[in-house]
């Protein structure tokens, strides 16, 4: 179970527990580098169903609104 504070539902984790995580959100997207102890918000108003990862670049799917990506892993959308 990932527990992240401030969060109602979690949709997608994508990461690995031993470096980052990071956990698509209802309107939210979190990010954390202590294995959970402390999250981040790094994307607003973003319902992120999927994360994926294609090179260097992270996808957070929503489906039929929009699709955003991110270039710095995950700390900015």
């Amino acid at each position: 179970k990932v527990d992240v504070p401030g969060a109602s539902t979690i949709y997608s984790l994508k990461g690995n527990i031993n470096k980052e995580i990071i956990a698509g959100g209802l309107g939210k997207i979190y990010k954390t580098s202590n294995q959970g102890l402390t999250w981040t918000v790094t994307g607003n108003n973003i319902t992120a169903y999927e994360i994926r990862e294609r090179g260097d670049t992270l996808f957070a799917i929503d489906y039929g609104q929009n699709d955003y990506y991110s270039l710095d892993n995950g700390n900015s959308w």
